[in-house]
């Protein structure tokens, strides 16, 4: 519905999926000793945001709901764009599983741009292999990558996103 000043907003949360994605989520964050996560169920066919939750580690064994990540932030889609651009490289032959690159302490700077890996504060991963960079979800090891790959032909990697239909609207 087309939104009316003074309006109330209508939210689609389910609240027994809601209680189910933050125990889900908790529990895990737990499990592997996470500093936080995000989650957000979706109901596909409507587009309806049926639970949505952030939690973090507040304290050693102690999480709790903390600011709306899912929302709130203004990132790069890196977590969803590094997989296509990993399959485009390897379709390619630019990129083997196998290949090895060097992130570094989890900083690095390209074009004026700061990236981080989300364990910089950490020192991170320094060398892994590109089967590694999805796994951890490095930004700087998939842009790496990306960078030896296609930098001197841009336009090859476009080309390549393009020929997978990211470019073309999903239709439901």
């Amino acid at each position: 519905e087309k939104p009316i000043d003074g309006m109330d907003i209508r939210t689609t949360i389910d609240i027994e999926i809601q209680d189910i994605t933050e125990n889900a989520l908790t529990e895990k964050l737990k499990e592997i000793d996470a500093e936080s996560g995000t989650a957000v169920v979706m109901e596909v066919k409507t587009g309806e945001v049926k639970a949505i939750t952030n939690i973090a580690r507040i304290q050693p064994g102690v999480y709790a709901e903390t600011k709306n990540h899912a929302v709130a932030d203004e990132i790069e889609p890196g977590s969803t764009f590094k997989v296509a651009s990993m399959m485009a490289a390897i379709d390619d032959g630019v990129v083997k599983p196998d290949d090895e690159v060097d992130t570094g302490n989890g900083i690095y700077f390209y074009a004026g741009a700061r990236m981080t890996d989300h364990n910089w504060n950490h020192g991170g991963y320094h060398v892994i292999t590109a089967k590694e960079a999805i796994w951890n979800s490095s930004n700087i090891g998939v842009a790496k990558l990306i960078l030896k790959a296609y930098e001197k032909e841009p336009q090859k990697y476009v080309d390549k996103l393009y020929e997978m239909g990211l470019n073309e609207a999903v239709d439901l």
